[in-house]
Parts: C-alpha cells; structure tokens; sequence
C-alpha cells in the first residue's frame, strides 16, 4: 500500500513494537483504503455487520446508543489509533452495539477482514497486539456497566429512601425491610446495597443504624434520583 507512510502508524496500539519495515511489508500485501468523514456526519449506524476493520487514522470518533425515547447516551470517544468496535470484528455476532459518529474531521484506514487476518497470521506481535486491544476493551465495558448498575441502584435505593420518608412522614425513618429484602428486590448483591448505604452515609446524605435511617439533606437525595 503506498498511500500511507508506516512510520505513521508506529504509535498506534496495533503496530506497536512492530518495526516500519515490517509494517511496509504487511500493508503492500493488502487492499487497504482511506475514507473521510466530517464533523458530526455518521460513520456507522447500530446494527450495522461489521464487514471490514476500521482504524482511526486522523481525528476522533464518538460512540453513543439512543433509546427508546431518542435520549442520547454517549458511550465513549475513541482516539487517532483505535480500532472501531474490535471485539465485534470476528464475533458469532459480528453486529455494531452502537451509533459511532465524527467528533471532528476525520480520516479512517480501512482493511477488509481478510487480509486483516492475514496481517495477524504473519506477525505474532501485531496479533498479540490485537488480542491486547481486545482484552483492554472487554475490561472498559465491563467496568462501564458496573458503573452505570451502581448508578441506577443508586437512583433505586434513594428512590425508595425517599418514599419511605413520605409514607411514615418524617425525616427519622424505620425502614420496614432489612438489606436482604432490598438485594433481592433489586436483583443485586446484599454488599451492593451496604456499599451504597454507606456511599450515602459518607456524602452526609444520611446517617443510619440497622433499619434506622435519618435523612440529613433531602435535597441531596432527590439530586440522586433526578441524576
């Protein structure tokens, strides 16, 4: 491929500690192409096969899922070297889970899934590389959906903290079911439920013992459940 300098793709996840040589030899093998996108123009829509590798070669991309009500959650950005989507590339379900747009404008490097795998059947680095990058990806989701379960478990127990204050008419409340009940109602973990309790406790929000709970700052606790 002589579109493409391979010094400048030595800094990218995927060619790192590969020499240039080797990345000139393993691109002059492939049909690779660039494809341009500008600012806020879509790139790839959810729900789209993923039918080709594409690799950030200028500007940023962003990655966001819309709901059923239209609300736009954005996911994350993804930088100059990333791959859009890896872990989708070679999956029973090689589907996008997202809207993937431009931030800015911006240039990909298209490879076709074919002689991508070629590429990490010739170079044991490049493919460590990409298993690396899938490895890191799984990581962040996954920590990404554990942070927005703790969120949304938050909105439910400040949520039923604050129905409780209503029900019995004051800011000194007994709760009428213990930390299991709760867990089980929720669906989570009894030490996910003693961790936001005491995430609430922390934050001055309340102050508790057993099933007594005190509400110091019920502003607080409705900002948790308009959050």
């Amino acid at each position: 491929m002589s579109l493409i300098s391979p010094v400048e793709l030595l800094y990218f996840p995927l060619f790192k500690e590969v020499a240039s040589e080797r990345i000139s030899e393993l691109l002059s093998r492939c049909h690779c192409r660039f494809k341009n996108f500008s600012t806020n123009e879509m790139v790839a829509l959810a729900g789209e096969e993923v039918t080709e590798v594409m690799i950030i070669f200028e500007g940023e991309l962003r990655a966001e899922m819309v709901d059923s009500a239209g609300k736009i959650f954005r996911i994350e950005d993804l930088n100059q070297g990333m791959i859009v989507s890896p872990a989708f590339i070679f999956g029973d379900q090689p589907f996008l889970p997202v809207n993937v747009v431009a931030n800015c404008d911006s240039k990909l490097l298209i490879i076709s899934k074919t002689d991508f795998i070629e590429m990490l059947h010739n170079d044991q680095a490049m493919m460590l590389n990409f298993i690396r990058i899938i490895s890191n990806r799984t990581y962040f989701l996954a920590d990404k959906i554990k942070k927005v379960l703790l969120q949304s478990l938050v909105v439910k127990v400040a949520t039923y903290l604050h129905q409780q204050s209503a029900d019995q008419k004051s800011l000194l409340i007994k709760l009428p079911h213990n930390q299991n009940w709760l867990a089980e109602k929720f669906g989570v973990a009894r030490p996910s439920i003693a961790r936001i309790f005491a995430e609430l406790k922390v934050k001055g929000i309340i102050d508790c013992k057993g099933r007594d709970v005190n509400i110091l700052n019920m502003k607080l606790l409705k900002s948790c459940i308009q959050n």
